[in-house]
């Protein structure tokens, strides 16, 4: 049964990303590609994915999709607020803010995944971290130095929220 979501899921991921988007002739994906993706775009990209190299440097960061009827709202304002993250090579990260403010540390370890079981850079925080501390992110490199990963909301039980994208500087690896 998995392994026939997962063919479909990779199916889909066909039908439903231009070609042009795709590595290849017509080079790698964007994350301007991925903003203009819905959620069951996003959602087959991640699952027909690879986890790919580890988050290292500085990486622009934004939230691309909520499932919340105020979805649009509320990404507009993350994004005005939180632009990113710098990665070490040892998995800890501190997150950007707007201003060129560092805050809130954590780091990202490999882990399964909770849409499909295979290996994602998973970011949780610990209990009581402020603003994040209910949160769960995993990651996957869909194209060099692109990440695309589902936001959970862990509380009680990890619900999916949303989509965010990290994008490495070129030249901060």
């Amino acid at each position: 049964m998995r392994l026939l979501l997962i063919r479909t899921a990779a199916l889909g991921l066909l039908l439903v990303v231009p070609l042009g988007t795709r590595a290849g002739p017509g080079g790698p994906l964007t994350e301007r590609d991925l903003r203009r993706m819905d959620a069951a775009q996003l959602r087959a990209l991640f699952l027909g994915s690879d986890m790919g190299t580890p988050l290292v440097g500085e990486a622009r960061g934004r939230l691309v999709s909520l499932a919340d009827r105020r979805g649009p709202i509320k990404t507009g304002l993350t994004n005005a607020a939180w632009k990113g993250k710098t990665a070490e090579p040892d998995g800890t990260f501190v997150n950007r803010w707007v201003g060129g403010v560092h805050a809130i540390r954590s780091h990202y370890e490999v882990g399964p995944s909770l849409l499909d079981g295979r290996p994602a850079l998973v970011v949780e925080y610990p209990p009581g971290t402020p603003i994040l501390g209910k949160t769960r992110d995993e990651l996957r490199e869909v194209a060099p130095g692109l990440y695309l990963g589902p936001l959970y909301d862990k509380t009680p039980c990890p619900v999916l929220r949303g989509w965010l994208v990290l994008r490495v500087e070129p030249g901060c690896r």
